[in-house]
């Protein structure tokens, strides 16, 4: 909804009405136990967050990361975003952990390839 909201320009004052407009069910349920006092779309994503958000720790993320290695039949390209992803995750958690993206990245997908023709 974030993008949605960048892309089509919603003005502050009225993302607050058009996320309630589009929570359903629970979601919707979890918006409410705000009681109406959000001041900005941020609160009502932030609850959210902490009821529906990652909640394994960190450092379970960081050993799906260490030992995911390439799978027999995986392209490299498939490989290389399935680590994008996992550390895109761990970062946007705790930036703080991982200092030299790129680096990691490069490092960890070294580490894992099993392609037998490189």
């Amino acid at each position: 909804m974030k993008s949605a909201f960048k892309v089509m320009k919603v003005p502050e004052e009225d993302k607050i009405e058009f996320v309630k407009q589009y929570l359903k069910d629970e979601a919707k349920m979890t918006k409410f136990m705000l009681n109406g006092k959000e001041k900005s779309v941020d609160e009502i994503f932030d609850a959210l967050n902490q009821t529906y958000g990652d909640k394994l720790p960190i450092g379970s993320r960081l050993k799906e990361f260490y030992d995911r290695k390439q799978m027999p039949g995986e392209t490299i390209r498939s490989y290389s975003y399935n680590l994008r992803e996992k550390l895109t995750l761990i970062q946007s958690r705790e930036p703080s952990r991982v200092p030299d993206v790129d680096g990691m990245l490069k490092e960890q997908l070294v580490l894992g390839l099993k392609d037998d023709s490189l």
